[in-house]
Formats: structure tokens, C-alpha cells, sequence
């Protein structure tokens, strides 16, 4: 897991990667290829493997835990309006239909 892209082109495209709203991509070092879970907003984020150098080998990042844990030690939940309406990166609400 490199970066988080959260606008412009994504880095691989490829027409075998199904389309998502968002993507997780590791690539090793090593590799001539990338592992790659696209990834719905309602869908469960996934358990990945985080490579480690030889001769160890990959350990299971369980994303879900991950960011559960950091979403409650960090306390959001007291910090971030849920009820209101969303901004775009302009400034600007964005439009709600209906």
C-alpha cells in the first residue's frame, strides 16, 4: 500500500482491474506485477499480506481492525459532524438529490 489517491488517474489501469470507488495495490519489491483488491464503499475491507524481507514471510494486515482501532483511539466520532452535508474540495456543498 503506497499512497492514497484521492483524485487525478490512478496509478495501474488495466482492463482486467474492475472498476471501484477504491483500490488497494501492493507491489513488491521483487515483483514484475501487482497484487491488486478493488474495493466497493459498502464492501468489507479485506485481510492483506504485508510482505517482510526474507526469509520471512508475508503477516496478515487485517484492514478492518486497522481502521476501527485508529477510527476509535482517535475518538472521530467526537470530532466529525456526520450530520452535516458533505464539501466538496472546493469549498462547495455538494448538490443531494431530491
Amino acid at each position: 500500500m503506497k499512497y492514497l489517491l484521492r483524485r487525478g488517474q490512478r496509478p495501474l489501469a488495466h482492463p482486467r482491474i474492475l472498476p471501484s470507488a477504491s483500490r488497494i495495490t501492493l507491489i513488491r519489491a521483487t515483483a514484475r506485477c501487482a497484487d491488486i483488491w478493488s474495493i466497493g464503499l459498502r464492501d468489507a475491507l479485506p485481510v492483506v499480506p504485508v510482505p517482510l524481507r526474507l526469509p520471512h514471510g508475508d503477516i496478515p494486515l487485517d484492514l478492518a481492525t486497522a481502521f476501527t482501532t485508529i477510527y476509535d483511539r482517535a475518538a472521530y466520532d467526537l470530532s466529525v459532524n456526520y450530520d452535516a452535508r458533505p464539501h466538496t474540495h472546493h469549498g462547495r456543498q455538494k448538490s443531494t438529490p431530491g
